[in-house]
């Protein structure tokens, strides 16, 4: 029977050695910060725009901005987009803070170039349907 009242035996790690992480500058000033590592077998890409509930002309735009940007594209309703991601292993969120908005794409490395494609068109082609916005509205107002 394990004894709860005596502490486990423990060692502590004083080396400890991080992958060094690359910052490039962009032409138009953006600096991109990546960590390169062949073994790791997935990867999380967060693209961090500077926009925010506090920057939105309303509260309920800034709320209701990360559920219809999901909602597809010109090409592709939402639920293809979602497909395409999780056949490949991969999955998309966006987050919405008071200060800035986060889209985060977590994936296998192996099709790294794939996530791309999509979600260049989650963000280049986003479509807004007016069907869509009503459905999340309605949703909205009968969950308060």
């Amino acid at each position: 029977m394990l004894d709860r009242t005596t502490a486990p035996n423990y060692s502590t790690v004083f080396d400890i050695q991080l992958l060094p992480l690359q910052t490039d500058v962009l032409s138009n000033a953006i600096s991109i910060s990546n960590l390169q590592n062949k073994n790791i077998e997935v990867f999380r890409l967060e693209i961090v725009f500077p926009f925010g509930l506090l920057h939105a002309p309303t509260f309920e735009t800034g709320i209701f901005f990360p559920r219809i940007i999901k909602l597809g594209s010109h090409r592709s309703t939402a639920v293809e987009i979602a497909e395409r991601l999780e056949e490949l292993g991969g999955f998309f969120d966006i987050s919405l803070g008071n200060r800035r908005t986060t889209f985060t794409l977590h994936g296998l490395s192996s099709y790294f170039t794939q996530y791309l494609d999509t979600l260049f068109e989650i963000i280049y082609e986003a479509s807004f349907p007016e069907v869509e916005k009503k459905k999340k509205k309605k949703n909205a107002e009968q969950g308060y």
